[in-house]
């Protein structure tokens, strides 16, 4: 064969190996996402806890955790109207602020965020205001202060900013229409101007684990002089969990099925994140807790457990929670049966599924206060067997 035939030969050839490689990249591609690699979870760090004897590290009502660029946990509490900074391998190092109206002082100290450029905005709730720190200052120096607009007697909900570095604020307000609390979220420019609010709409099937007991209230005489309102939730129920992240992105969904919506900075739903997960059924043990809940519970709101619409159920919802981490990856916590490590599926900003996380089942990570730093920390509120309040940081490897 003459080199200039052996050389068409091989041109016209490679289109058609080509296309014969593609579907393998493809598979390869494929079988990344639906057996991601697994991410465990080890204790890295513990600040605080019933074995601990130094002040700085007891805490009263840990309100909001958050952690800077150089590896500093920054732990605020409700109780002392103080921010306290520990370095990255847990040793105290200073604190911010006492009670007061004064600068740099707090009175209904709630959530604390660190914005993209840096600033510390600590959410002073019964002063009415942000007040936005720069803790890279020697001594820290206040940068300025945001009006509030809303007041939810110390919100703990997260601090979030839009692409263009406006505060997101969450708060709940009784809807009278509906009857019942329902979060709105509100944009602020940096001198407290509300640019945008937006109401949550309720999910399909949130409130199917809720029973509302009415008792009226009469005079002697049969005339109505009030009425009580008692709502009794199922265990093990349905509940509507949701997570905001940076630059604005929200995710939400009802536990009872893997469906997650996903929302842009503007509110718009940019995908669905579905999978069919096989059920989880409930231990003894798990289920008569439930039932003994049920059972207090409607004690308590004079209802009979016959005229419940709902029981214990025989499996678990197949979610837990929702959480962002700081580079934009959504977790989303599956239901593991009693005693087993959790898990997590994580998301990267496209939607595609690139890991699964599992750590240990005493530490609740997407629920209460939570921070997830990058992909590989986390930083959360524990109690330990006599509900003694501390804070734990996971490492995944």
């Amino acid at each position: 064969m003459s080199t200039t035939r052996y050389i068409r030969a091989f041109a016209l050839g490679f289109p058609l190996c080509g296309a014969l490689l593609l579907p393998v990249v493809m598979h390869a591609q494929l079988k990344a996402e639906l057996d991601p690699p697994r991410w465990r979870g080890a204790l890295a760090l513990t600040i605080g806890g019933a074995s601990v004897t130094d002040e700085a590290s007891t805490f009263g009502d840990i309100v909001g955790i958050t952690v800077d660029a150089a590896g500093r946990v920054f732990i605020a509490d409700g109780q002392d109207q103080q921010i306290r900074v520990f370095s990255s391998t847990g040793v105290f190092a200073s604190k911010i602020c006492r009670k007061g109206a004064g600068p740099i002082e707090f009175n209904g100290l709630g959530n604390i965020a660190f914005a993209p450029d840096g600033l510390l905005w600590v959410r002073d709730e019964r002063n009415g205001r942000f007040q936005v720190l720069d803790v890279r200052a020697t001594p820290v120096k206040l940068v300025r202060t945001v009006p509030l607009l809303n007041h939810s007697a110390g919100s703990r909900q997260p601090i979030t900013f839009d692409v263009a570095g406006n505060v997101i604020d969450e708060w709940s307000f009784f809807d009278i229409k509906a009857k019942r609390f329902r979060p709105s979220r509100i944009r602020l420019s940096l001198a407290g101007v509300s640019l945008q609010t937006d109401t949550l709409p309720i999910p399909i099937g949130a409130d199917v684990g809720e029973y509302k007991s009415v008792t009226t209230q009469k005079s002697v005489t049969g005339a109505v002089i009030g009425t009580s309102e008692q709502r009794i939730f199922q265990p093990y129920g349905p509940q509507w969990v949701r997570a905001f992240g940076a630059a604005g992105a929200r995710a939400d969904a009802v536990s009872s099925r893997y469906d997650v919506s996903v929302y842009d900075d503007r509110g718009t739903l940019v995908r669905h994140l579905v999978r069919k997960i096989p059920d989880v059924p409930l231990s003894s043990a798990e289920r008569a807790i439930g039932e003994e809940r049920l059972k207090s519970v409607t004690n308590i709101a004079g209802a009979s457990a016959g005229s419940l619409p709902f029981g214990v159920p025989r499996v678990h919802p197949p979610l837990v929670g929702l959480a962002y981490a700081t580079d934009g990856t959504l977790w989303v916590e599956r239901t593991t049966a009693d005693g087993q490590p959790r898990e997590a599926d994580l998301y990267d900003t496209s939607g595609r599924r690139i890991a699964t996380a599992e750590w240990p089942r005493e530490f609740e990570a997407t629920r209460g206060r939570t921070l997830f730093v990058g992909n590989r920390q986390t930083c959360s509120l524990a109690l330990d067997n006599d509900q003694v309040q501390r804070v734990v940081c996971l490492r995944f490897k």
